[in-house]
């Protein structure tokens, strides 16, 4: 779990020590420079119910800054490390298939929906979306996507427009 620096003020008469530059000056830095970031990917193809709201599985982690994304258990889910403000991300694209349309969506906790984006299948399979928000320690984040082909659809494994993935970078305290 990352710490989010809470730097001492200093007063004409304060001296400083080894032990208050590493935590006021170093971690500080260290923080910054290092802020609780994940990137995840779903590369298995996973296969999607039409009108069925369904969790990306993310099995392949490019960054988790903060350990807060397991490949094992609870695959779908960002679970939050450190309080703050977060920017997330959420991409997919769904095989061809020109029939219903295409949705994905962000949630919290399971439940409330914070973002969403959506596509007929005739214009496009990519469908993505993004918000800011904040979460205390604990509360998970996923995506969710969609599909109305009227039978089982998966998400493309080799996508031609960008990646099945979700961004998560902490932003603000």
């Amino acid at each position: 779990m990352a710490t989010v620096p809470a730097p001492i003020t200093f007063v004409a008469t304060t001296v400083l020590t080894a032990a208050q530059m590493n935590t006021n000056v170093r971690d500080s830095v260290n923080f910054l420079v290092a802020p609780p970031s994940f990137v995840g990917r779903s590369t298995t193809g996973m296969s999607t119910t039409s009108g069925a709201w369904t969790a990306m599985t993310l099995d392949t982690e490019l960054l988790d800054g903060d350990n807060a994304h397991s490949t094992t258990t609870n695959t779908a889910r960002f679970t939050a490390n450190t309080t703050g403000w977060y920017l997330v991300t959420a991409n997919c694209e769904f095989v061809a298939n020109s029939t219903g349309g295409r949705q994905i969506r962000i949630t919290v906790n399971g439940t409330s929906t914070l973002a969403s984006g959506s596509v007929p299948a005739s214009t496009a399979y990519a469908v993505n979306c993004s918000t800011m928000l904040r979460l205390v320690v604990g509360d998970f984040v996923q995506a969710e996507v969609l599909q109305s082909s009227g039978g089982s659809l998966a998400l493309a494994t080799t996508p031609a427009i960008g990646d099945n993935r979700v961004s998560v970078q902490w932003v603000h305290a």
